[in-house]
């Protein structure tokens, strides 16, 4: 279980479509220089929901398997 950043939260709480997309690009660049591969579309949309789940002030959990 991770614990976002109250700087991250508060990031994404004000990230418009254009910068989630731009995010989610250079998330792709960074996972295939360690050789992991994900779908563009997916992350674009994990981006999207954790986003709509982050108030400002509020702590944002994400479980990673």
């Amino acid at each position: 279980m991770l614990r976002l950043s109250a700087e991250l939260t508060a990031a994404l709480a004000g990230a418009d479509p254009a910068a989630l997309a731009d995010l989610a690009e250079r998330w792709l660049a960074l996972r295939a220089a360690d050789a992991e591969d994900i779908d563009p579309e997916l992350a674009e949309e994990m981006l999207t929901e954790v986003a709509a789940l982050a108030r400002p002030g509020t702590p944002v959990y994400c479980e990673v398997a």
